[in-house]
């Protein structure tokens, strides 16, 4: 639970996650089932807000993961397939699916309604990795605001699972001599 650093207000670090136990106001208790569980809050800044996400856990034995998925819009075209290599190249997703089809988004810009095919992007990563995958979509996306939601996977396949942890880990490899050029 939050902290209270003695001036009243709760003392939280930029990063941390924060549960809420308690149920609803004026509700009843939460049920413990897989789409009723807990969010966790990550604290964020003054800049950001803390955001709500899904901690890990088991609910009438289905895993509730750290795991989301990401949208992505992209107009341009071969934008959404470079942006795919790149965040797999950095390890920051374990898969992304760029739709074949052209999607519709219709949406207002600068106070005119506009109306735009564009490529769909389904980023699959973890919870942690959220603000690298930004990070990467923000310096290769021509958009000057670009779509960036992020949604829990609630459950998936025991395989599955383990193979997205298998391919967001950074090989023992490429650790060691990561932390050897950062000595030189």
């Amino acid at each position: 639970m939050l902290r209270d650093g003695g001036d009243g207000q709760a003392y939280v670090r930029k990063g941390e996650l924060v549960g809420d136990d308690g149920a609803p106001a004026g509700g009843s208790k939460v049920d413990g089932v897989v789409g009723h569980s807990r969010p966790l809050y990550l604290a964020g800044s003054r800049r950001q807000p803390a955001v709500p996400c899904w901690g890990k856990r088991r609910h009438e034995g289905v895993t509730v993961t750290n795991k989301v998925l990401v949208l992505v819009t992209c107009a341009k075209q071969g934008e959404a397939g470079a942006i795919a290599r790149a965040l797999i190249d950095e390890r920051v997703a374990a898969c992304v699916a760029v739709l074949p089809v052209p999607v519709l988004s219709t949406y207002r810009w600068k106070d005119r309604i506009e109306a735009t095919p564009e490529d769909l992007l389904l980023i699959k990563t973890s919870r942690k990795l959220v603000l690298k995958v930004e990070a990467v979509v923000t310096r290769l996306h021509s958009y000057e605001v670009p779509e960036f939601i992020a949604l829990p996977i609630a459950a998936g396949s025991k395989k599955y699972l383990k193979w997205m942890d298998e391919s967001l880990r950074v090989p023992r490899a490429a650790r060691k001599k990561t932390k050897t050029s950062r000595r030189a």
